[in-house]
């Protein structure tokens, strides 16, 4: 079963999406509703009044009343229900007695009254208690969510920072790399050069020697230029990061003796500095990988645009996908996804047809951040 890491989900876009489900509910957006709640209720207290009278005194609807009271609890709050409690009753003794009903005495409609009035009460705090509840709990979630929110951007920016300096540092190695080993280099192989002139007119036996060290010093140049080159990127964005990307190929066919070819298909620019910079770096990580750990002969890079959707992919020839156990050891692969995902890219790595390795970095325009 192949191995498949894929980094869809940006701290930045979940950030965003918990900052919007951050909206209290007693906004002002919800005001209207529960005005509207509210007169709903007092319709359906009269609505219930007139039922009550017309179904007569010997069908009991007193349980109707707690529906518009639940409402105007839900609607205003708990002290409004209360005060529509009394009316509740009264308007059911009223429909009562208007459709005849006769008491032996006026303790009966009086008990009555009260216990209708004290189950309308406990009706009315009990959902009074049960929705305050849930507006507690309403605002603890959302304080959590806003602060989640918070620490969800604090820890990308951090991210960022901590990306932005690894290139820095990158760059400054690669200009020590460039104008100081370099210079050195050559410098001894200069004086590498006029010592085997030196002995070559003496007819001296090490002058061969010497062509030799002056030989395997120019080797030394090529190879730190080519790290040098890999850790400097002057102009990756636009067209540069197609130029890059040829340039990758060319610089890793020469260093580790491979064949290493690129394609294009369609217009392949990257105008966002930041997006290609890291689109480059999983490149240059998954040829590193497919040679080092892969022993591949053969690196294929391919890149094709589709609409605003650019899908990079870099197949090898290689031993194919690293043993569970090497893969978490690996530091590699787990930069390439958080690369991947601080621009909103996906990335899939899986075992190749027959042999090798395939990562795939797919990158749609308008999703970084």
């Amino acid at each position: 079963m192949p191995w498949n890491t894929t980094a869809t989900f940006s701290n930045e876009s979940i950030a965003r999406w918990l900052s919007e489900r951050n909206e209290a509910p007693g906004s002002a957006r919800a005001r209207p509703g529960r005005l509207s709640l509210g007169a709903v209720a007092w319709l359906l207290v009269a609505a219930v009044g007139v039922i009550d009278y017309a179904s007569g005194f010997e069908i009991s609807l007193r349980f109707l009343y707690s529906i518009p009271l639940v409402l105007l609890v839900a609607a205003r709050g708990v002290r409004p229900a209360m005060l529509m409690a009394p009316i509740c009753v009264a308007g059911s003794l009223l429909g009562d007695i208007a459709a005849g009903v006769s008491y032996s005495s006026l303790f009966v409609p009086f008990w009555n009254a009260l216990f209708v009035f004290c189950s309308y009460l406990l009706v009315v705090w009990l959902v009074g208690g049960l929705l305050a509840l849930q507006r507690d709990v309403e605002r603890r979630v959302q304080h959590r969510t806003a602060a989640l929110a918070d620490e969800m951007k604090r820890r990308y920016r951090l991210e960022q920072e901590v990306i932005g300096i690894a290139e820095k540092e990158r760059w400054a190695i690669g200009q020590d790399l460039h104008d100081g080993l370099c210079q050195h280099y050559t410098a001894t192989a200069l004086a590498a050069q006029s010592l085997a002139r030196m002995l070559e007119d003496d007819a001296h036996p090490g002058a061969r020697a010497a062509h030799q060290v002056v030989r395997m010093v120019e080797d030394g140049i090529g190879q730190t230029r080519r790290l040098a080159e890999g850790l400097l990127l002057l102009t990756v964005e636009g067209e540069g990061f197609a130029n890059a990307l040829r340039e990758l190929a060319h610089a890793s066919s020469a260093q580790f003796k491979i064949e290493c070819d690129v394609q294009f298909t369609g217009a392949v620019e990257v105008w966002d500095t930041l997006v290609a910079t890291h689109l480059f770096r999983i490149a240059q990580e998954s040829v590193r990988n497919a040679v080092r750990h892969g022993k591949a002969t053969r690196v294929n890079l391919s890149v094709a645009r589709d609409g605003q959707r650019i899908r990079m992919t870099v197949s090898d020839n290689g031993s194919g996908l690293p043993s569970p156990d090497r893969e978490r050891r690996g530091m590699g692969t787990r930069i390439m996804a958080h690369r991947a995902n601080l621009i909103g890219a996906s990335l899939e790595t899986a075992a190749a047809p027959g042999a090798g390795t395939v990562v795939v970095c797919s990158w749609e325009a308008g999703v970084q951040k």
